[in-house]
């Protein structure tokens, strides 16, 4: 995408998206790291390959980005909705060490573990690190003073304490009846 624009102003000898230094004046910097995520698209029986995503629940086509940290589309793969992420790697990433021979480590949702991962890592010898989403808020929003006087009133987060742990071998029906685990 983002080297089609390029091609045209650079003429015959332009570079792929990720660039190889060969011709480049200036020596802007090429990415180290990527991103690679997926995402599903609804779509009509015109046309294309389609699938049924089960995840999304939704029939229709996958595609798969592979951004660099410059924000650049490094390479992108567009398929039928059923074949998984983890699945997708090789086809996705096939020939990507021609284009972008710098890249090394890439940064990938929950799901490119397993085999996803292990193809990243042995195939191309990057990196692969498995992002994962943070925890939910423990706490709310609490207002604070006279609700009705908006001059007195103000917001606290309190904080919600964590869910209580289970101790093995003691469960509330045990509890009652006095048994103890010794």
């Amino acid at each position: 995408m983002h080297g089609h624009g390029s091609e045209r102003g650079r003429g015959s000898g332009a570079r792929p998206p990720c660039g190889n230094g060969s011709g480049h004046a200036r020596g802007a910097a090429q990415p180290t790291a990527a991103v690679i995520a997926s995402q599903s698209v609804k779509t009509t029986s015109v046309g294309g390959a389609r699938g049924y995503d089960g995840a999304k629940q939704l029939r229709g086509r996958k595609r798969h980005l592979l951004v660099g940290t410059l924000g650049l589309v490094l390479k992108a793969k567009v398929h039928a909705a059923d074949l998984q992420d983890r699945a997708a790697v090789p086809q996705m990433l096939d020939k990507i060490q021609e284009d972008c021979p710098q890249v090394g480590h890439v940064w990938a949702d929950r799901g490119y573990t397993g085999s996803g991962k292990t193809w990243i890592e042995t195939a191309l010898g990057w990196t692969v690190e498995i992002v994962r989403h943070p925890p939910p808020a423990r706490g709310e929003w609490r207002p604070i003073g006279d609700v009705n006087d908006l001059a007195t009133l103000r917001f606290a987060w309190v904080r919600i304490p964590p869910a209580p742990q289970a101790v093995p071998g003691r469960t509330p029906e045990t509890v009652g009846r006095g048994a103890h685990v010794q």
